[in-house]
């Protein structure tokens, strides 16, 4: 479980900066995924 929530994680990441719009890849990934990923974006655009 926990090597499959990382390949999600992993693939949320790509997917948000470079293929999808946003409304599209919420709607694709899981809750937990999709608030893991904005912490992290959020984080590498302030710094």
């Amino acid at each position: 479980m926990k090597y499959s929530n990382r390949l999600l994680t992993k693939e949320a990441i790509f997917y948000y900066r470079f293929k999808q719009n946003r409304l599209e890849w919420m709607r694709k990934y899981i809750g937990m995924v999709i608030l893991a990923v904005n912490q992290l974006w959020s984080t590498w655009e302030i710094e």
